[in-house]
C-alpha cells in the first residue's frame, strides 16, 4: 500500500476474523476505506468509499461479506468482493456507531 494511515488509526476486525478494514490515503491522496484479507498482504481500496473527509465508523454484516458506512447522514454498504456501495437509509443524524443482526439487518445510531 502507498500513501499513510488515517490519523484516526481506526481499524475494525470482520466477526469471522477474515478481514480487516481500515481508513487510509492512496498515492493520489484522497482517503478511502481499504479492506485486507488474512490470506493476502495487499490491502485493496473499497469502491465508493472516498467521499469523507471524517472517517466514519464501520459495521459489519454478520457474514463478513459486507461492511456500512455513513458518508454524510446516509447508511450505505459495500461488499468486499467489490462493486458500488448500495444506500441502505438515510439517516436523521450522523451515524455513531452500529450493529449487524444475524437477520441480515444493519442498524446504526447517532
Amino acid at each position: 500500500m502507498t500513501g499513510r494511515l488515517a490519523e484516526t488509526g481506526m481499524f475494525s476486525i470482520s466477526p469471522d476474523g477474515r478481514h480487516l478494514v481500515f481508513a487510509a490515503e492512496g498515492a493520489d491522496g484522497i482517503l478511502r476505506l481499504r479492506a485486507r484479507t488474512k490470506s493476502k498482504l495487499e490491502a485493496v481500496p473499497l469502491a465508493g468509499t472516498d467521499v469523507f473527509t471524517i472517517i466514519p465508523p464501520v459495521v459489519w454484516s454478520p457474514d463478513s461479506r459486507f461492511v456500512a458506512f455513513d458518508p454524510g447522514r446516509i447508511l450505505k454498504k459495500v461488499s468486499l468482493d467489490g462493486g458500488a456501495p448500495q444506500t441502505v437509509c438515510e439517516l436523521p443524524a450522523t451515524a455513531v456507531g452500529g450493529t449487524g443482526h444475524p437477520r441480515r439487518r444493519l442498524g446504526a445510531h447517532g
